[in-house]
């Protein structure tokens, strides 16, 4: 059940499914979260 998208009355996507917490509860990562991640570059790797 990971990965799917949330979508609103109108078709729009506004987040994704990421874990599930229990039974009956489910984690959402909200849409906006994904755009500012998407517009940054990743931090670099450091070891």
């Amino acid at each position: 059940m990971q990965g799917l998208p949330i979508v609103d009355l109108d078709g729009r996507i506004i987040g994704m499914v990421i874990a599930r917490a229990g039974r009956i509860s489910t984690l959402i990562l909200p849409g906006d979260d994904i755009i500012d991640a998407l517009k940054n570059p990743p931090a670099p790797f450091a070891r």
